[in-house]
């Protein structure tokens, strides 16, 4: 679980600071306009200089609430907006608190501006690239990272610490397996460890505006 733990607090450990360091020091010879993702309301998010100010909260939800869970499998639609609130509604039942919920509710708010790519998927890359330095999995990490600071400061909140990164990564996994159960996609093959709870109906059909006021 240390792994789990480290995998939002990254600024304590100095291997992820070399690897940003190294991916992003180019910044100055990358023009604005060549990485960055177009946003609904207009504003642009660029992958080398965008801070709190390309922050929108419209985009954030407008993105994770099109953006379905399982690559769009399973018995019906079920969206990130939708898993990010049972992932905070986990943690606050077995924590408690505004401050760790809120925290859940972001976990994956990074997904609006890189997508949801799926475990399985990064596990094949991965295995492609055999031999990398730094591997697929770790850069994506660090790209994370370096999202979830940026919306951590426009929602003026500290990142997690590595005991609220490993509550939230325990939740999060809870509500994986929850939400596979009921989408008829679980199965014994799946090896996570938190097996799944009773999940709530209403999570099936919410609308966009109730996400975002649980975002504001």
């Amino acid at each position: 679980m240390l792994e789990n733990a480290i995998y939002l607090n990254w600024t304590i450990g100095t291997k992820a600071k070399k690897i940003s360091k190294k991916l992003f020091r180019q910044k100055k010879e990358i023009k604005m306009s060549n990485i960055f993702t177009q946003l609904t309301s207009g504003k642009r998010f660029d992958f080398i200089e965008s801070g709190p100010e390309s922050i929108n909260i419209d985009d954030i939800v407008t993105s994770l609430f099109r953006t379905n869970r399982f690559n769009g499998h399973g018995a019906f639609p079920y969206s990130v907006a939708q898993h990010s609130m049972l992932v905070s509604d986990i943690v606050r039942a077995n924590i408690g608190g505004t401050r760790i919920a809120n925290l859940g509710l972001l976990n994956d708010a990074h997904e609006s501006y890189i997508g949801d790519i799926s475990a399985p998927a990064i596990m094949m890359l991965n295995q492609m690239m055999d031999g990398s330095n730094p591997s697929l999995k770790t850069v994506l990490r660090v790209l994370k990272h370096k999202i979830d600071l940026i919306i951590y400061e426009y929602f003026e909140i500290d990142p997690p610490s590595s005991v609220e990164a490993k509550n939230i990564k325990i939740a999060d996994n809870i509500a994986l397996t929850s939400e596979a159960t009921m989408l008829g996609l679980y199965n014994d093959d799946w090896k996570i460890k938190e097996k799944p709870i009773l999940t709530h109906d209403f999570l099936k059909h919410i609308s966009p505006r109730y996400i975002e006021m649980l975002f504001k």
